[in-house]
Protein backbone atom coordinates (compact mmCIF):
# COMPACT_ATOMS: atom_id res chain seq x y z
CA UNK A 1 0.00 0.00 0.00
CA UNK A 2 1.25 3.15 -0.71
CA UNK A 3 1.18 6.53 0.47
CA UNK A 4 -0.31 8.07 -2.71
CA UNK A 5 -3.56 5.75 -2.09
CA UNK A 6 -3.64 7.05 1.32
CA UNK A 7 -3.25 10.85 0.02
CA UNK A 8 -5.94 10.08 -2.65
CA UNK A 9 -8.68 8.82 0.36
CA UNK A 10 -7.71 11.97 2.04
CA UNK A 11 -8.43 14.07 -1.15
CA UNK A 12 -11.73 12.23 -1.86
CA UNK A 13 -13.50 12.98 1.13
CA UNK A 14 -14.28 16.27 2.40
CA UNK A 15 -15.55 15.27 6.13
CA UNK A 16 -13.70 13.30 9.34
CA UNK A 17 -13.78 13.41 12.65
CA UNK A 18 -11.32 15.10 15.14
CA UNK A 19 -9.90 13.65 18.20
CA UNK A 20 -8.33 16.17 21.04
CA UNK A 21 -8.08 15.92 24.66
CA UNK A 22 -10.11 18.23 26.71
CA UNK A 23 -10.06 19.07 30.22
CA UNK A 24 -8.09 15.22 30.48
CA UNK A 25 -11.09 13.43 28.38
CA UNK A 26 -11.26 12.40 24.72
CA UNK A 27 -13.34 14.93 22.64
CA UNK A 28 -14.61 14.51 19.13
CA UNK A 29 -15.74 16.62 16.69
CA UNK A 30 -17.00 16.16 13.05
CA UNK A 31 -15.43 18.14 10.78
CA UNK A 32 -15.64 19.64 7.26
CA UNK A 33 -11.96 20.06 5.39
CA UNK A 34 -9.99 20.61 2.86
CA UNK A 35 -6.30 19.70 2.24
CA UNK A 36 -3.32 21.26 0.74
CA UNK A 37 -2.14 19.96 -2.94
CA UNK A 38 0.26 17.42 -1.42
CA UNK A 39 -2.55 15.93 1.05
CA UNK A 40 -0.24 16.49 3.75
CA UNK A 41 -2.02 19.19 5.48
CA UNK A 42 -5.75 20.16 6.49
CA UNK A 43 -7.41 22.75 6.79
CA UNK A 44 -10.94 23.61 9.00
CA UNK A 45 -12.74 26.15 10.45
CA UNK A 46 -13.95 26.59 13.70
CA UNK A 47 -14.99 29.25 16.29
CA UNK A 48 -12.71 30.12 19.42
CA UNK A 49 -15.39 29.51 21.70
CA UNK A 50 -15.45 25.91 21.62
CA UNK A 51 -14.05 23.07 23.74
CA UNK A 52 -11.57 21.85 20.39
CA UNK A 53 -10.14 24.75 19.96
CA UNK A 54 -9.22 25.55 23.53
CA UNK A 55 -8.06 21.98 23.52
CA UNK A 56 -5.90 22.60 20.48
CA UNK A 57 -4.56 25.76 21.86
CA UNK A 58 -3.96 23.59 24.89
CA UNK A 59 -2.80 19.82 23.15
CA UNK A 60 -1.72 20.76 19.71
CA UNK A 61 -1.02 17.32 18.68
CA UNK A 62 -4.62 15.58 17.91
CA UNK A 63 -6.00 12.86 15.81
CA UNK A 64 -8.28 12.68 12.48
CA UNK A 65 -10.56 10.28 11.19
CA UNK A 66 -11.20 9.44 7.88
CA UNK A 67 -13.31 7.06 6.22
CA UNK A 68 -15.17 5.41 3.63
CA UNK A 69 -18.26 4.34 5.41
CA UNK A 70 -20.99 5.87 2.77
CA UNK A 71 -19.57 4.34 0.35
CA UNK A 72 -19.21 0.94 1.71
CA UNK A 73 -22.81 0.64 2.55
CA UNK A 74 -23.06 -2.88 0.40
CA UNK A 75 -20.22 -4.25 1.17
CA UNK A 76 -18.77 -3.22 4.67
CA UNK A 77 -15.34 -5.51 4.20
CA UNK A 78 -14.57 -3.01 2.00
CA UNK A 79 -14.94 0.13 4.01
CA UNK A 80 -11.39 2.27 4.74
CA UNK A 81 -10.34 4.18 7.50
CA UNK A 82 -7.63 6.09 7.55
CA UNK A 83 -6.12 7.56 11.27
CA UNK A 84 -4.02 10.70 11.06
CA UNK A 85 -1.77 11.88 13.69
CA UNK A 86 -0.25 15.36 13.68
CA UNK A 87 -0.23 19.04 15.12
CA UNK A 88 -2.80 21.59 14.68
CA UNK A 89 -2.86 25.19 15.19
CA UNK A 90 -4.30 28.48 14.58
CA UNK A 91 -3.14 30.20 10.73
CA UNK A 92 -2.43 33.52 12.46
CA UNK A 93 -1.78 35.13 8.70
CA UNK A 94 -4.82 37.22 8.06
CA UNK A 95 -4.39 36.68 4.01
CA UNK A 96 -3.92 32.50 3.84
CA UNK A 97 -6.77 32.52 6.36
CA UNK A 98 -8.57 34.40 3.85
CA UNK A 99 -7.46 32.24 1.13
CA UNK A 100 -8.48 29.05 2.97
CA UNK A 101 -11.84 30.52 4.26
CA UNK A 102 -12.55 31.03 0.66
CA UNK A 103 -11.42 27.18 -0.48
CA UNK A 104 -13.80 26.04 2.79
CA UNK A 105 -16.45 27.50 1.24
CA UNK A 106 -16.47 26.68 -2.45
CA UNK A 107 -16.74 23.18 -1.14
CA UNK A 108 -18.48 23.51 1.48
CA UNK A 109 -21.15 26.42 1.04
CA UNK A 110 -23.47 25.36 4.40
CA UNK A 111 -20.40 26.49 6.40
CA UNK A 112 -21.40 30.05 4.76
CA UNK A 113 -22.67 31.38 8.42
CA UNK A 114 -19.45 29.45 10.22
CA UNK A 115 -16.84 31.11 8.28
CA UNK A 116 -18.51 34.62 8.23
CA UNK A 117 -18.48 34.55 12.18
CA UNK A 118 -15.82 37.05 13.95
CA UNK A 119 -15.00 34.63 15.92
CA UNK A 120 -14.04 32.30 13.82
CA UNK A 121 -10.37 30.19 13.37
CA UNK A 122 -8.84 29.00 10.88
CA UNK A 123 -6.27 25.87 11.79
CA UNK A 124 -3.77 24.17 9.87
CA UNK A 125 -3.47 20.44 10.43
CA UNK A 126 0.29 18.63 9.48
CA UNK A 127 0.15 15.50 9.50
CA UNK A 128 2.68 13.34 10.64
CA UNK A 129 1.72 9.71 10.51
CA UNK A 130 -1.22 8.22 8.80
CA UNK A 131 -2.28 4.65 9.17
CA UNK A 132 -5.07 3.33 6.95
CA UNK A 133 -6.91 0.32 8.55
CA UNK A 134 -8.55 -1.54 4.52
CA UNK A 135 -11.07 -4.03 5.58
CA UNK A 136 -11.41 -6.17 9.10
CA UNK A 137 -7.73 -7.25 8.31
CA UNK A 138 -5.33 -5.01 5.95
CA UNK A 139 -3.51 -2.09 8.27
CA UNK A 140 -0.99 0.35 6.73
CA UNK A 141 0.88 2.43 8.47
CA UNK A 142 3.46 6.02 7.23
CA UNK A 143 5.41 8.27 8.93
CA UNK A 144 6.58 11.24 7.22
CA UNK A 145 9.51 10.69 9.76
CA UNK A 146 10.67 6.88 8.95
CA UNK A 147 8.58 5.91 5.76
CA UNK A 148 6.35 3.00 5.21
CA UNK A 149 5.28 0.66 7.83
CA UNK A 150 3.09 -2.56 7.49
CA UNK A 151 1.54 -4.09 10.13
Amino acid sequence: MSIEIMKSLIRSQSMGVLAVLSEGRPHCALMAYVCDESAERLFFVTLKNTAKYRAILRHETVGFLIDTRCEGLGDRSRIQALTLSGVCRPIMDAGLARAIRGRILENHPHLTDLIADPEAAVLEYSIHCLQLQDGPLRQFKFSFDGGAVTS
